[in-house]
């Protein structure tokens, strides 16, 4: 595999894994009836399905052939193991506001990596030549810089009142 494919190969499998987060978050956030951020993370999952349906798109209508798959592994679970067999009703607010905290700092520290994955690629393909395809990337790039932004800030806001339940329950509001 050259480097080229490498690039778009690990691309393909970290927006993968990125889907699997988002759509974790969404079922988190819905299940602690935290409907703003599920709604956030539902909508966020459909930007970021459009973004790897457009790289997919591109490398086949430019390759002529598909991007050679890499394994996704599953590096972040969002969701507590032991909450599957749960309901609502049996998560206290400390378990509440853990969690909340949890996945705001898997979210965040997901979208640093993928800033760096991204602007590792973009580099990669200028490296090498490839500018057009480096000019597709940094679109990704850019999307990700404006997450990353939302994820970090509302981090500070979530830290600043000490992920207090009841204030994450007005947010709602």
């Amino acid at each position: 595999m050259n480097d080229f494919q490498a690039i778009f190969s690990e691309l393909n499998s970290h927006m993968l894994q990125g889907l699997m987060m988002h759509d974790q978050l969404y079922r988190l956030f819905l299940f602690l009836r935290l409907y703003k951020f599920a709604k956030f993370h539902k909508k966020q999952y459909r930007e970021e399905d459009k973004a790897y349906k457009k790289l997919n798109k591109y490398y086949i209508c430019k390759q002529n052939k598909l991007i050679p798959d890499i394994p996704v592994n599953v590096t972040s679970i969002v969701i507590p193991l032991d909450w599957q067999t749960k309901t609502r009703f049996d998560i206290s607010p400390n378990e509440i506001r853990d969690a909340v905290r949890l996945a705001i700092s898997i979210w965040a520290d997901w979208e640093r990596k993928t800033k760096e994955l991204y602007s590792q690629a973009y580099m990669g393909l200028l490296n090498t030549g490839y500018t057009a395809e480096a000019e597709h990337v940094v679109k990704l790039l850019r999307a990700v810089d404006k997450e990353l932004s939302e994820a970090e800030d509302l981090q500070l806001r979530l830290n600043a009142i000490d992920y207090d339940i009841i204030e994450i329950m007005d947010m709602e509001d």
